[in-house]
């Protein structure tokens, strides 16, 4: 895997774009880890928690206690330095989600927000998967999210010469392979889970509403405000048949089955 080591640092995120950002998964947290069982839910990458005060250490249903994991080291003490002087009884560690440093059956949930696809290769997703399965307690749950290929920005992203993407990008952490809603759906099957979806989240264009936010802000706050309101209603091409190509995210709820399929 790429290290999230970030080329300038990491970058704040504070604005109104980030905040409509939050509410969207906020929703899809609550949702995904409603039924799991209490206990620890652990969390794949700290960039969120490291960069800003919109971070989703502060949306997990109230049976559930944050443990977030970063192969950075940069990045998860920063992320223990700000979620832990919100909250005392959330940790961050190092490590690698393809060799998780937790015991097998420790955690009741898993949040993995666009970690999996910083990868190089597909096969290294499928790593992780199993990792995650194997770290999940039988009836825990994870909400899985990757860069959607058919979303027209991460298309373009793909094949503009990486120059223009690094200019255009507002964030510094690496770019790898994803997969299709039907890939991930195979993928995660065949690993064990029980899975709910595809479904489609982020329905704005994500880098150029966070730069026009942004300005907003700065110059014109009352245009600022409409603009947050826009982005939020824009979710609802979730469900519309433009979701697919609309929602820069395609995303998975996956739960462990309690009981081991029969063999019989």
């Amino acid at each position: 895997m790429k290290r999230a080591a970030h080329e300038h640092g990491v970058r704040p995120r504070d604005g109104a774009w980030w905040r409509v950002h939050q509410t969207v998964l906020r929703r899809w947290i609550g949702d995904a880890f409603r039924g799991a069982p209490s206990g620890y839910a652990v969390k794949t990458d700290l960039f969120d928690e490291a960069s800003g005060p919109y971070h989703h250490a502060s949306d997990l249903p109230g049976h559930l206690r944050f443990i977030g994991l970063d192969i950075d080291r940069t990045v998860a003490a920063l992320a223990d330095a700000r979620i832990g002087s919100e909250d005392s009884s959330r940790h961050c560690v190092v490590g690698d989600v393809r060799r998780l440093p937790f015991p097998s059956g420790s955690a009741a949930a898993v949040l993995s927000l666009s970690t999996l696809d910083h990868f190089d290769a597909p096969s290294q997703i499928h790593h992780a998967l199993i990792e995650i399965h194997r770290l999940l307690r039988p009836g825990g749950a994870m909400l899985l999210t990757l860069d959607n290929p058919r979303n027209l920005e991460v298309a373009l992203r793909e094949v503009l010469p990486r120059s223009i993407v690094r200019r255009l990008r507002a964030d510094r952490f690496p770019i790898g392979k994803t997969l299709t809603s039907r890939e991930g759906t195979r993928v995660l099957t065949s690993v064990g889970f029980e899975v709910e979806g595809p479904f489609y989240i982020d329905h704005s264009v994500r880098y150029p509403s966070i730069r026009i936010v942004h300005m907003l802000e700065h110059r014109a706050p009352s245009w600022a405000a409409w603009m947050e309101r826009l982005l939020l209603g824009m979710e609802k091409l979730a469900a519309t048949p433009l979701a697919p190509i609309t929602g820069h995210y395609v995303a998975w709820i996956a739960s462990k089955p309690r009981k081991a399929p029969s063999t019989g």
